[in-house]
Parts: C-alpha cells; structure tokens; sequence
C-alpha cells in the first residue's frame, strides 16, 4: 500500500499501548475537537445531518516501515489489517493502493472485525477477497450517523461514481463522514500536524511476532516435507 489513515475512537495512552504492543512505528494524530460542521463533498453534494467534526477520533499513520520480518514489512498494509481493539472502536480507515481507494471500518466493541470495500477508476466499489464488504450502513455508523441521517445514500453516491482518482474519492468520504485530518489521504505528512507524536513499538513485541512468524513458517515446511 502507498499511504493512509487509520483514525480510531478512546484516549491517547490507549492508543499509545496499542502501538506499542506491535511491530509498527505510528505516528498519531488527535483531533482539533469541536469545529463547524464539514460541507459535503463538491462532487457530490449531499443533504445529509453532520455530527461535529472530527470530535472523538485519533488519527494513526505509518511513519516507515514495519519492524517485523518478511512478508510483514508494509507498514501501510499492516496499520489497514492488524486487528483493532475493542475499546478502540469503531475506527475507519482510507487507504491508497496502486491507484485504488481502499476503505476499512470496524464496528462499535464486540461486534466483529473489520470489512472491507475497495474503489478502483472508471469500475466503482467491490469487495476486498476473503474479507467481508463494507456498506454504506455499516460506514455511517462507524462513523457515528443515525439511521434517519442520510449518510448512507450519500456514501453510496461517492462509492459508485467511477470517476476521479483515490484520493479525491477518498478526501470526498472523509469530508462527508466529517472525519478529522481528511488532508492526510492525499499522502501528507502527519508529523506536521499539530499535537503529532511518534510511537514506536517495544522490541520484546516485534520479537513476539517474529516468533510467532517463524513458528508458523517452521510448522508449514515441516507439513509439506511429511507429504
């Protein structure tokens, strides 16, 4: 994956613990808070009730690659796959990959794991193989809409038009959703942003999960070779 966001609900030293407990180094971003309600995207103007922007939310971007062993290098891929912690959520994130919009979103505590949906130019949205799709529905209310809000219908006008690049579809549902920091779909810095910190992992964690990898590997080689 080339860049992305992954912007997730609950206080900073829990999202700092998290990080810390894996092999990424992250660079974390609060929200400004309170501010005036987002316009909807200029593509696609939508009558739709805005909670207030960006109040709430973390945002969580790679800052260099994954300290685990290969194939877990992608620090990009591993922030948008790694399992989300329940006191953590809901959480979405948007993500480019080679040309296409990938949007992720995990629902409020126990209710499962992460969906999927990807965008690609002039075909749309379809699933992510192997991973449960991402509706409409289900994006609004990660993101905190009611159901009598109009999110969905307007995600699915986003969604569905083939036209435009990733990022611009990208920035159109971050806006709409009223997410924080839309800015860093198109690949921004986040270590300029106000209140950015660097977090990175505990070594005795990356050793865990090389481990763990290596256990895996092991045990595979050693299946093959009894066949």
């Amino acid at each position: 994956m080339e860049h992305g966001v992954l912007l997730v609900r609950g206080r900073r030293e829990r999202v700092i613990r998290w990080v810390r407990r894996g092999t990424l180094p992250v660079c974390i971003v609060p929200s400004a808070g309170p501010g005036p309600a987002p316009r909807p995207p200029a593509r696609h103007q939508a009558s739709v009730q805005h909670l207030a922007s960006g109040r709430g939310w973390t945002a969580l971007v790679a800052a260099g690659p994954s300290r685990a062993m290969a194939p877990y290098r992608d620090g990009v891929a591993m922030l948008a796959a790694h399992p989300l912690r329940h006191d953590l959520r809901p959480a979405v994130g948007l993500f480019v990959d080679d040309g296409r919009a990938v949007v992720t979103c995990w629902p409020g505590r126990w209710r499962g794991g992460a969906r999927w949906v990807v965008w690609t130019p002039g075909e749309g949205p379809g699933p992510v193989p192997g991973f449960p799709l991402a509706r409409p529905t289900d994006l609004a209310r990660a993101a905190g809409f009611a159901r009598d809000q109009g999110a969905p219908g307007a995600i699915q006008d986003v969604l569905a038009d083939p036209g435009g690049t990733a990022e611009e579809v990208l920035l159109d549902l971050a806006v709409l959703l009223g997410l924080p920091h839309a800015e860093l779909v198109r690949g921004t810095s986040a270590a300029d942003l106000p209140g950015a910190e660097l977090v990175t992992p505990k070594d005795e964690s990356v050793r865990r999960f090389d481990k763990v990898v290596s256990d895996e590997q092991r045990l595979d080689a050693e299946v093959e070779e009894g066949l």
